[in-house]
């Protein structure tokens, strides 16, 4: 196996170390395992009826800001979609318009 992974770094990344090309492949993995423990907490809270706390998207430490008075805490979200490493926020629901804001503490 960890011929296979050195074979294929040399392949995809020849300007790049096999530390960085190991690095930045570690820092994917936890990446999606952040998306999707957030995704199954924020699943399991909606499916028991409950509200969404601040800390399954935003930590122990964090909580989420309400963009204005009257919005109700309603899920998590990706507030870097398209980036390497994912940053949690909240999603809103704010008179039917959904909105999201990030973690302040």
């Amino acid at each position: 196996m960890l011929k296979k992974l050195n074979s294929l770094a040399q392949q995809t990344a020849t300007n790049v170390s096999r530390r960085q090309f190991l690095g930045r492949l570690t820092k994917g993995a936890a990446g999606a395992a952040l998306v999707a423990a957030g995704v199954m907490v924020t699943g399991s809270a909606a499916m028991a009826g409950r509200g969404v706390s601040s800390r399954a998207c935003c930590g122990p430490r964090a909580k989420c800001i309400a963009p204005q008075k009257g919005c109700k805490l309603v899920g998590c979200a990706n507030l870097n979609p398209g980036g390497w490493e994912p940053i949690l926020g909240c999603l809103w629901d704010c008179n039917g318009v959904e909105q999201t804001t990030g973690c302040g503490f």
